[in-house]
């Protein structure tokens, strides 16, 4: 056994006079925050901030030409019936469902990248982020969207017979990829339209890289009369993308784009009738009235909020044990 020695220690002035700060109590039901916050911690500074102050004419003449927002389009709307997406756009690529992302998720996790089933089409959406994962999930419910295209490629005629000529697969540097491409149906011209979407993580601080790399993408925008536009991760509120994602576990994988008619009709029934009481007692007296099973109603309900025929309030909660948040 160690001796200790009767010799006390000399007072320091600096650690013992140290009183550590009272810890702040939590209150009842704390529970820990979110993964997805409705605001960054650090709020970038906007687009048009961080971009060279002498911008050349041209390069405002190029964000003129390209600007657009997606968000921005004004709602109640309702999909406009009989919208058919060509099986090939206008480079030859795949749409809809025969549409496969150039670059694909490595390692699905939640924390990095993953997948997600499509609430519209037959097939995954591929997500390099949670910035993109998130994005993608609300524009599902977007009534707009008629498509959505992730990683969309663009090379050049040069690069690519060069690399068939060698017998090679392309350079990834001779490779550029869009986010997002949507075709979405715009309400002025009355016709579908592509627009490019660049996710940022919400605190992402623009470099100059970043800025030429968005110089490059409305040029080439431009050059197919596209718009293009930045979207932040956290550019949906949290409880707005807790509801989406609500209701996209509610559809079960169900694809509701076949279901536009029927659940344009399930609408007007749900509008007509009290709906008084939980969400899901609303909807087992629609099912009731309908003579249809509960799968069927809850589907054609989900398809009626992507659809635009039932607008909801974001900023009250979607579950089945609570009121619907008719807006």
């Amino acid at each position: 056994m160690r001796n200790l020695s009767d010799k006390q220690p000399e007072f320091d002035f600096v650690l013992d006079a140290y009183k550590e700060p009272a810890r702040k109590p939590r209150a009842t039901g704390y529970h820990r925050q979110p993964y997805i916050r409705e605001a960054a911690t650090i709020i970038p500074k906007p687009e048009t901030a961080q971009t060279s102050s002498d911008c050349s004419s041209e390069h405002v003449k190029l964000i003129e030409q390209t600007k657009f927002a997606i968000l921005d389009l004004p709602r109640p709307f309702a999909t406009p019936p009989g919208l058919v997406v060509e099986p090939f756009d206008e480079y030859n690529w795949e749409t809809g469902e025969r549409y496969e992302s150039i670059l694909e998720a490595r390692k699905p996790s939640l924390a990095t990248r993953g997948v997600l089933p499509s609430l519209k089409e037959n097939r995954l959406l591929q997500a390099l982020s949670m910035g993109e994962f998130t994005i993608q999930l609300a524009l599902m419910f977007h009534p707009y969207v008629v498509d959505i295209r992730e990683q969309y490629p663009y090379y050049t005629e040069e690069a690519y017979l060069r690399a068939q000529a060698a017998g090679k697969k392309m350079n990834r540097s001779d490779l550029l990829t869009f986010d997002l491409v949507l075709t979405y149906w715009h309400p002025n011209l009355r016709t579908q339209r592509y627009h490019v979407v660049s996710v940022k993580h919400a605190r992402h601080i623009l470099k100059k890289k970043d800025e030429d790399r968005i110089i490059k993408e409305r040029t080439l925008c431009a050059g197919r009369d596209w718009t293009w536009e930045m979207l932040r991760s956290n550019a949906i509120p949290s409880r707005e993308l807790a509801n989406y994602a609500a209701l996209w576990s509610m559809a079960k994988s169900e694809k509701v784009r076949h279901l536009y008619e029927r659940s344009k009709r399930f609408a007007d029934n749900l509008m007509t009738h009290s709906v008084r009481g939980t969400l899901e007692a609303v909807l087992e007296r629609r099912a009731e009235s309908m003579g249809v099973s509960m799968n069927t109603v809850v589907h054609l309900f989900v398809s009626a909020v992507s659809h635009g025929f039932v607008t909801l309030d974001h900023s009250k909660r979607v579950d089945t044990r609570l009121p619907i948040p008719l807006a």
